[in-house]
């Protein structure tokens, strides 16, 4: 279907991919929080993001078509103070867990106005 083919809509999937992969990112570090030589991972998504956007303008349609990969995992390399050498930090994966939440719902959501929108077009306004 044309209209779940558009730029606006794949993007909006995509991030949807890159904030549930985060979720499992930041899941496994606090899993990992009492293993000791653990290195604490992220998501890299918000930059990537943007370089996407940048060249969203420029791309033709079948460009847009292509798979585009907007998260990598990356590792943190941060020296840590405890003796394990373990970097997670128990307070920020928390609130990265709840800002990640907050993202995905609210791309849900978004998505779900656009399909009902054009739900509504489609019944011609019914």
């Amino acid at each position: 279907m044309w209209f779940l083919d558009s730029p606006q809509i794949n993007l909006m999937t995509k991030s949807l991919d890159a904030l549930w992969l985060k979720q499992r990112v930041i899941s496994d570090n606090i899993a990992n929080k009492d293993t000791p030589f653990y290195k604490a991972k992220y998501v890299e998504f918000a930059e990537t993001l943007k370089r996407e956007q940048k060249k969203g303008t420029q791309r033709n349609e079948k460009a847009e078509k292509e798979d585009i990969v907007l998260a990598q995992v990356k590792v943190k390399n941060e020296t840590s103070l405890r003796a394990d050498q373990n970097n997670v930090n128990m307070d920020k994966e928390a609130l990265e867990m709840d800002i990640t939440s907050i993202h995905y719902e609210f791309l849900t959501r978004q998505i779900s106005s656009n399909l009902a929108g054009l739900r509504s077009v489609i019944k011609g306004g019914r």
